[in-house]
């Protein structure tokens, strides 16, 4: 297979993306406030406007960023990001943005960037398939594409846009609990809303949890709720709580319920009816965190981190105070502790992931081999926020930190970098036995073998690869500058190109195929495509930009301005944009049994035996360059499509598509 390794692009400065991220914010600010037209800085905006400013934008990667939205975050499945409608701490909804940044950096990906940040966000889960945002300004949800915020849910209001905790329980659903009192429960669509007629009161919700019945409990600024399934029951009295602020609750695996009142924890077992105070005295911004292991920390902004309850069996965990505060770096905090253990720290200067913990529990350092540093200069937006903000950690592993400058996803890069001959202008790849991938490089160490766990190997012989290409029987075949080359075993043979190359700069092979008869063609550029039958070449035509034989041997040649040629033995048909294909150059060509793709420069096309048909995305757009193309069996990201949507897409072959893209940020790196 070619791989097309030249890209160049055009893409808007910092300025044009600041200026389009403020308008598309303005418009959806107008949007969900049921205006017609939006306006910034005394400039009206309407539609085709916003419209431009929304492509300018997709053009880039997309981007999280939402400044200081306080009180809680909550996620199910987010996955790319784009600007939003901003709010301040004083509930005004602003529409200020700032270039935003999105690299990979050790294999994590970072997201978003504004001047402003967030302040408090306290409790996350997952909900409804959304990243839930709470604050002064109201309730947000982020669907993977952008941020919207929610005054109603199917025409049924929430009490109060004063959000400071949501959280979604095992069962499903999301409770939202506001500053002023009050909670509802948003499921199916609907919403359910208590109040002090249901027997919460005039205070602020500071945290639900849910014990092994499911019964849910509440704390708030004026005492201990429990709900029944209808009624909010004050139990502060019956529990003996003995004072009415319950800042934070959380329920450890053995069903112990763990509570922080005013300065000091208390806990109620399983069974027991009155709450057990403790010695632990609390005195900076608290939060819970539970381990994979079962291990439910306390973290306190002053005096550090302690275990509450440990599961039987090893740990480093201890119910002694650890301080966080490393001599070098200054004062750390504990934000994520990942499925996987790991520890995700703030530093003074940015944020420390710890895969191995036993440093900072014996000695309270987030240092140590296993500590990966991500700082500004890096893509951070900026040091963790302060306080009782935590992390996020979704279902698919992302992690998700709040700073002064916005908020940022680390994750893990769908890609693995594999470093190979510096001085090469270009790779072309092909499959090799095995779990192989075989790997020209348009250099003097031409060839590379890598295998799983990205183990290079040279290969030593092809040199200034320019083309590779797998056939039929197996057999990988690199095309240079020079020379071709086959594979033999262990060995690699080389046959000379027909064609004078002392001619500097050459351009060399840019495609090879083999028919059903076994003969080989190579198109080389600016000389033309020959083919190769017992030992001698013989001249076709012009040089075409792609190659390739379908399942019936017959060779498929790809050229500019949509020109396509089937060679069939000695008949020749061609096909144009008479015959639907209008994709400029040909770059690749995959052949089926019953169709053949082609990419081009402006788009896909099926060929169904008769004529072309363009394949474009949802809304009718049509797809980029396509320079490579490989089929899979209708499958997305390990998940099949419904056999009826296959079906239907086979009945309509100009439908849209809807498939995964890799892009910066799953860590793919754009060529230049």
């Amino acid at each position: 297979m070619q791989v097309g390794i030249a890209n160049a692009s055009f893409a808007p400065d910092d300025q044009e993306l600041l200026e389009a991220e403020r308008l598309v914010a303005a418009w959806e600010l107008a949007q969900a406030t049921e205006k017609s037209v939006a306006e910034l800085d005394g400039v009206t905006i309407d539609m085709p406007v916003a419209e431009r400013a929304r492509r300018l934008l997709e053009r880039r990667r997309a981007h999280l960023c939402v400044p200081r939205l306080g009180a809680a975050l909550l996620s199910r499945r987010p996955s790319s990001s784009a600007p939003v409608v901003v709010s301040t701490d004083d509930g005004a909804v602003e529409c200020k943005t700032a270039p935003t940044r999105c690299v990979t950096i050790k294999r994590m990906v970072t997201h978003g960037k504004d001047r402003r940040g967030f302040q408090s966000l306290c409790t996350y889960v997952a909900a409804l398939g959304y990243l839930w945002i709470g604050s002064t300004a109201g309730l947000f949800r982020f669907d993977g594409v952008r941020f919207e915020r929610i005054d109603a849910i199917h025409g049924q209001r929430l009490p109060s846009r004063s959000v400071h905790a949501v959280w979604a329980p095992p069962s499903g659903g999301l409770w939202v609990g506001y500053v002023f009192g009050g909670a509802s429960f948003i499921s199916n669509g609907r919403i359910r809303s208590y109040g002090e007629r249901e027997g919460l009161p005039v205070g602020s919700v500071r945290g639900f949890a849910q014990d092994k019945s499911g019964t849910v409990w509440l704390a708030t600024t004026r005492g201990l709720r429990r709900f029944d399934g209808s009624h909010w029951a004050d139990v502060s009295a019956e529990l003996r709580l003995p004072k009415t602020y319950a800042s934070m609750l959380s329920f450890d695996r053995s069903g112990t319920l763990w509570i922080a009142v005013d300065n000091s924890i208390m806990y109620l077992r399983p069974g027991e009816r009155a709450l057990t105070p403790t010695d632990i005295r609390l005195d900076g911004a608290i939060k819970f965190l539970e381990g994979p292991d079962g291990t439910l920390w306390l973290i306190d902004g002053t005096q550090g981190i302690r275990a509450l309850y440990m599961p039987p069996g090893p740990t480093n965990a201890s119910k002694e105070w650890l301080r966080l505060e490393d001599q070098r770096l200054g004062p750390i905090d504990v934000k994520v502790i990942d499925r996987d253990g790991t520890f995700w720290i703030s530093t003074p200067i940015g944020i420390r992931r710890l895969r191995d913990s036993t440093a900072l529990l014996r000695d309270g350092l987030a240092d140590g081999v296993s500590a990966d540093a991500f700082l500004v200069t890096d893509g951070l937006t900026g040091p963790a926020s302060k306080g009782f903000l935590s992390g996020l950690e979704d279902r698919e592993g992302n992690i998700w930190i709040g700073t002064p400058g916005g908020l940022d996803r680390f994750r893990e890069s769908r890609l693995t970098r594999v470093d190979l001959a510096a001085d090469s202008d270009g790779f072309a790849l092909a499959a090799g036995d095995g779990d192989a991938m075989l790997i020209g490089a348009d250099s003097r160490n031409g060839a590379f073998k890598v295998t799983k766990g990205s183990t290079v190997e040279a290969v030593p012989g092809p040199r200034d690869v320019t083309c590779a290409y797998r056939d039929p029987d197996g057999i990988v075949w690199f095309g240079g500058r020079e020379m071709i080359w086959h594979s033999a075993g262990q060995r690699w043979v080389a046959i000379d190109l027909p064609v004078d190359n002392r001619v500097k700069p050459y351009p060399g092979v840019q495609a090879i195929a083999k028919d059903r008869s076994g003969a080989l063609w190579v198109s080389i550029a600016r000389a033309g495509v020959f083919r190769l039958a017992d030992g001698k070449w013989s001249r076709y035509g012009e040089s075409a930009i792609s190659l390739t034989t379908d399942s019936d041997g017959r060779v498929w040649l790809g050229y500019p301005n949509s020109q396509v040629q089937i060679v069939d033995k000695d008949t020749v048909r061609r096909l144009s944009v008479a015959d639907g294909l209008d994709i400029g150059a040909v770059l690749s060509i995959a052949a089926r049994t019953r169709h053949v793709w082609v990419g081009g420069e402006h788009g896909l096309a099926r060929f169904d035996g008769r004529r072309f048909n363009p394949v474009t995305r949802q809304g009718g757009t049509s797809l980029p360059s396509v320079s490579g193309i490989i089929e899979i069996s209708m499958a997305c990201q390990g998940r099949r499509q419904p056999f009826d949507r296959c079906q239907a897409w086979r009945r309509a072959p100009m439908a849209a598509c809807g498939l995964p893209r890799a892009t910066g940020s799953h860590g793919l790196i754009r060529g230049t």
